[in-house]
């Protein structure tokens, strides 16, 4: 007889919590092929909604952050948090909900790869958690998204296609392009063919430092994210030999920084 209360209870525990039947979660991957190269932006699209309209305090603030949401990825291996590299600028993961209406519902669509990116090809599941809290003073609960599944090619799949974009991007740059879509700084911050990782070394060279919205030296921070560290060293002691740093002395301390970073777990 005992078992006809405690059973339900004992699965709940094993399997996790389910959302509320009045409560709708729902991601959504917006390229209709799930397929990615290790270069591109992975875009998403997140939906919250109930029909409950003085039930629940959705909390719809803080669009796609970490902190706001809780990133889910199987397998673990190959990705990169890239909340534990420095910043590239304060661009990063600025994506808001929007769309408050009654039955309260909310949506917001952003990039994956602004906080996160993969070094391995592969398939990857991928799911988020936020919590929703109670009007009323009720303990919250964790809302589980549905798991979406995508797969990143192996980089000689994409070799052609990461070409143009980063032919693409160095023109947005050039031009100052930036309508739509993903800022072209972060697109080339993802970019990690060794030509895009030349290009930035190649600019980061250059006379002056870029700075972007309160944030000195934007290239700089964009090599310490880099997977091919290296590369990196390679590229800069072979400009510093030749006298092609404009300012040797930055040339010098991001060295420094390189071995430091590579000498982080």
């Amino acid at each position: 007889m005992l078992a006809k209360y405690f059973l339900p209870l004992l699965l709940a525990s094993v399997l996790g919590a389910q959302n509320p039947d009045d409560v709708t979660f729902r991601l959504r991957l917006l390229k209709p092929s799930a397929q990615y190269s290790m270069n591109e932006p992975i875009e998403i699209e997140l939906s919250l909604g109930t029909s409950e309209t003085d039930k629940y305090d959705l909390a719809c603030g803080g669009g796609l952050k970490p902190g706001v949401l809780k990133y889910g990825f199987q397998p673990a291996d190959g990705v990169v948090d890239l909340g534990k590299l420095p910043v590239l600028s304060e661009l990063d993961n600025i994506e808001d909900w929007s769309g408050l209406v009654n039955p309260i519902a909310c949506s917001t669509s952003g990039y994956v790869t602004l906080s996160y990116r993969f070094t391995k090809p592969g398939h990857y599941k991928f799911s988020l958690e936020k919590q929703l809290r109670f009007r009323g003073g009720q303990p919250p609960i964790q809302l589980q998204s549905n798991q979406v599944t995508f797969e990143v090619l192996p980089a000689e799949a994409t070799a052609e296609t990461d070409s143009a974009e980063l032919k693409s991007v160095l023109d947005d740059l050039d031009n100052n392009k930036s309508e739509g879509g993903l800022d072209p700084l972060h697109r080339l911050d993802l970019m990690q063919t060794p030509e895009a990782t030349a290009e930035k070394v190649r600019r980061f060279l250059a006379d002056q430092p870029v700075q972007t919205e309160g944030f000195e030296d934007v290239y700089r921070n964009m090599l310490l994210r880099c997977n091919d560290l290296n590369l990196i060293k390679r590229l800069l002691e072979n400009a510093f030999k030749e006298g092609r740093a404009a300012d040797p002395s930055r040339l010098v301390n991001l060295l420094a920084d390189l071995r430091e970073q590579r000498r982080q777990p």
